[in-house]
């Protein structure tokens, strides 16, 4: 996705270029990720959580966000995990990735996982919905 939209330097994408993301790749992505993770690791998936925990389209809630960090495990005991805390793997709960939202600070610096996502997270789902009327 950094690479679609000509943001690997920088490292992350922010609401504008969620915005602008060619619903077409986004599709793509989403659909490799549902194949691939027997439809436990999507943006389709991680939307249905932020649903199911009050979220509405296009209004952030920050109680919201705290609840579906819970949910796919990157909040752990009311705190955001580290990056370099997260697994990777099958066990993980479902909507734990992909984590495209993740965002750190230079090097040795902290790096707490979609805290500033927060926005870009409902954007994302959002476009979601395009994906789900193909």
């Amino acid at each position: 996705m950094l690479e679609v939209m000509g943001q690997q330097k920088r490292g992350y994408l922010d609401e504008e270029d969620i915005e602008k993301f060619p619903s077409k790749d986004l599709c793509t992505i989403n659909q490799l990720w549902i194949h691939y993770s027997n439809e436990r690791f999507d943006f389709s998936v991680q939307k249905r959580i932020w649903m199911e925990e009050g979220g509405k389209p296009r209004i952030y809630d920050e109680r919201v966000y705290e609840k579906f960090g819970d949910r796919v495990g990157w909040r752990i005991n009311d705190n955001w995990r580290l990056y370099s805390e997260l697994t990777f793997s099958s066990n993980d709960p479902p909507g734990h990735l992909p984590l495209v939202l993740s965002i750190g600070w230079g090097a040795g610096a902290i790096e707490f996982v979609a805290v500033q996502g927060a926005v870009e997270v409902d954007c994302l789902f959002s476009l979601v919905d395009n994906c789900e009327l193909h």
